[in-house]
């Protein structure tokens, strides 16, 4: 299953000593670049807004929070997750569903 992932980072995070800070994101960043070798982390972005987006590809929802557990800056950040799916096939799918629903109402306005 492919996973949206936004997060931006809490004011705590940003409180702390730059050597701290600097410790914590080099051990996410090796994390994270071993998620990618694995084909887990599918791409990863930053927004001069203050956001990273990445989007995972996991089949096991233990897998994936043992893998959150190894990246230490997710500890520090507020998550929104939203599942993903092809474009493509979900815009049929709804079209299909239109479709049997215009069957079941027969003299709807067209």
């Amino acid at each position: 299953m492919k996973l949206l992932c936004i997060t931006k980072v809490k004011d705590s995070f940003l409180a702390m000593p730059p050597a701290v800070m600097r410790q914590i994101l080099e051990l996410s960043a090796a994390a994270i670049e071993q998620q990618k070798k694995q084909g887990k982390v599918l791409d990863y972005y930053y927004s001069p807004a203050g956001y990273n987006i990445v989007i995972l590809d996991y089949t096991d929802a233990e897998e994936w929070t043992k893998d959150q557990l190894s990246v230490p800056v997710l500890t520090y950040v507020d998550t929104e997750i939203y599942p993903l799916t092809d474009g493509s096939t979900a815009l049929k799918g709804m079209i299909e569903v239109l479709k049997m629903a215009e069957k079941m109402m027969p003299g709807a306005p067209k």
